[in-house]
């Protein structure tokens, strides 16, 4: 009998591989430049404050409603830097980011925000790129800034 129980629980002990661990999560993960560094960087008072925005349409039109919707993933970066390394947890992957870009919010109003760079493999801030979120991966990108050559507004 006790024989039984010893190989009971040694099956059991090997079958809970990794059972309580939480599962991996996936990240977005990259640096900003602004372009021109501290220097470019507009006056204090129109910088309210700066985020990364990545979001599942390819083509938002309406801030708003991606929001209420859980279709955009944000995360607050500081302003009046170099340059930023962030992490940004994407929950739920895979999942595909369609517009990744930095929102320069310009006053207190929620509504008062600007593109101020988007991620885009080319180089060319007019064709925004997408990055796919594996399950358990990090994906790595890397955006530019230049406030005197703002990327296409999506949301005017």
């Amino acid at each position: 009998m006790k024989y039984y129980l010893l190989l009971i629980f040694i099956f059991l002990f090997i079958s809970c591989d990794g059972g309580l661990e939480p599962p991996p999560q996936s990240f977005l993960k990259g640096k900003v430049t602004f372009v021109g560094g501290v220097d470019s960087w507009p006056s204090q008072d129109s910088v309210n404050t700066m985020r990364i925005v990545a979001f599942l349409k390819a083509e938002p039109t309406n801030i708003v409603e991606e929001v209420l919707n859980n279709r955009v993933y944000f995360l607050e970066i500081p302003s009046f830097v170099d340059e930023y390394y962030f992490e940004l947890l994407i929950p739920n992957p895979p999942q595909d980011l369609n517009y990744i870009a930095v929102a320069w919010q310009f006053s207190d109003s929620f509504f008062d925000q600007l593109a101020a760079g988007v991620y885009t493999e080319s180089g060319d801030n007019t064709k925004p790129s997408s990055v796919q979120i594996e399950f358990g991966k990090d994906s790595e990108i890397e955006i530019f800034v230049d406030f005197n050559n703002l990327p296409p507004q999506p949301f005017e």
